[in-house]
Formats: C-alpha cells, structure tokens, sequence
C-alpha cells in the first residue's frame, strides 16, 4: 500500500472517497492523467478503487476519450490496460512475496 500511495503522490486527485467497516477500509481515488501525449493525445480519467487495511487492489477503471486522441495514436482498451499496469509495474506496487503460493500446499494444484 505504501508503494501504491507513493505512486498516487505524483497525481493530481479529483476526487476522493473513504468506506471504513470493521474489516475494510475502502478507498476510492480517481484522477486524471494530465500527460495527454503519452496516451495519444487524450488525457485519461483514472480510478484506482482498493482495501487500504487489508492491501488489495480492487478495480481500476479507466474513461478515455477515443475522439480526442490523435487517429495515428488512439489506444485500444487492451492498450489502455497494459498502459495502466506498465505504470503499477514501474512503482513496483505488487507484493510479490505476498503473492507467493509457491510453498503452499494448495488443493488447486491436486
């Protein structure tokens, strides 16, 4: 989560909205990516939705305006996606450890 506040430090927050409960602490931000020309020309509207106690990344949702961009450069949604994760993977924002199953006994893998 630190990792992730960090990257969110370097946007510019529109909106913001918290849901606290006895096991969740939800929070919602949502921002848009003023850098128009490294998403072909049109600035994206991003929403990262995540359990800050618990550290999971719910939803990330993006509003990009296909018509603004330039025809030459306009993303698709796969694009948009990969965009979106480059910059997640460049924050180094996963806990990979965490996610490590590796040394489990899982009944997945019977």
């Amino acid at each position: 989560v630190n990792k992730l506040h960090m990257f969110l430090r370097t946007k510019l927050h529109s909106y913001e909205e918290r849901l606290y409960n006895d096991s969740n602490d939800i929070v919602r931000i949502t921002y848009t990516d003023n850098l128009k020309r490294d998403w072909g020309g049109s600035k994206p509207t991003i929403t990262l939705e995540y359990d800050e106690r618990n550290a999971y990344l719910f939803c990330v949702t993006v509003q990009y305006n296909r018509r603004e961009a330039r025809k030459a450069l306009v993303f698709n949604a796969e694009e948009l996606r990969e965009k979106i994760m480059d910059e997640l993977n460049s924050m180094d924002v996963w806990d990979v450890k965490g996610e490590d199953r590796s040394g489990e006994d899982l009944a997945a893998d019977k």
